[in-house]
């Protein structure tokens, strides 16, 4: 699950729906074999938005993007959310 995150958390609108689909599953059986393997990890979607918001921070820290580049750069749609 994690190497797709990889590859795709830049996409908006990617969520564990999608994630699920690329994994040939429904997001229940994804959610339910998910939780059995991982059962004190943070939920799917939670892991989706702690990776999103890794990568932003690691371009704010470049100094080179403002608060809305880098929302926009890792998949977040609405930067006003983002910014709090």
């Amino acid at each position: 699950a994690l190497q797709m995150i990889e590859r795709n958390y830049q996409k908006q609108g990617y969520t564990v729906e999608d994630l699920a689909q690329d994994l040939n599953m429904t997001r229940v059986t994804f959610y339910r074999k998910y939780r059995k393997s991982y059962p004190n990890d943070p939920l799917p979607a939670d892991l989706l938005r702690d990776f999103r918001l890794q990568k932003a921070m690691s371009l704010l820290l470049t100094k080179k993007y403002s608060v809305a580049e880098a929302c926009y750069q890792v998949g977040f749609e609405d930067s006003t959310n983002f910014s709090r």
